[in-house]
């Protein structure tokens, strides 16, 4: 019984995404003043076009980002039906789609594609000795 209910566990927490595109891998000394990044889906309607925004933020100051573009294969946007798609291996992945709320209308990330910003620490031999090197990696899961 313990065996049946570990495996439920585990099963449960896998990842329910099959593929993952790392979009930014840096080390944090190459993003400074910045200290993370929030990344959201944007477009432009006329070009049907879509792309990976990211703002990149410092501890002090919040209120003006540096923004960044990043051009996504297979990443469109689709003016009949207001949604971001991403198209892989012959799969239509609808990843932001068009909401509408008081204020008016905005776009909406689903969870079939997950911009996921990851910090970690990285292994570098400098050929003098081995440093722990604070990383920050943007990858979109689908």
């Amino acid at each position: 019984m313990k065996i049946l209910f570990s495996l439920l566990i585990m099963l449960s927490t896998t990842s329910i995404f099959a593929e993952e595109i790392v979009l930014r891998d840096h080390s944090l000394a190459k993003l400074w003043p910045a200290r993370t990044m929030s990344p959201t889906f944007n477009y432009n309607k006329s070009l049907e076009r879509a792309w990976v925004e990211v703002s990149y933020y410092t501890q002090d100051d919040w209120a003006s980002p540096d923004n960044d573009r990043i051009k996504v294969e297979g990443l469109s946007f689709d003016a009949q039906t207001h949604e971001v798609i991403l198209e892989k291996e012959g799969a239509r992945i609808i990843c932001s789609e068009r909401k509408k709320n008081i204020f008016g209308y905005y776009m909406k990330e689903t969870k079939k594609c997950l911009l996921k910003v990851v910090h970690y620490n990285k292994s570098i031999d400098d050929g003098f000795e081995i440093k722990k090197v604070p990383y920050i990696k943007l990858v979109l899961k689908y």
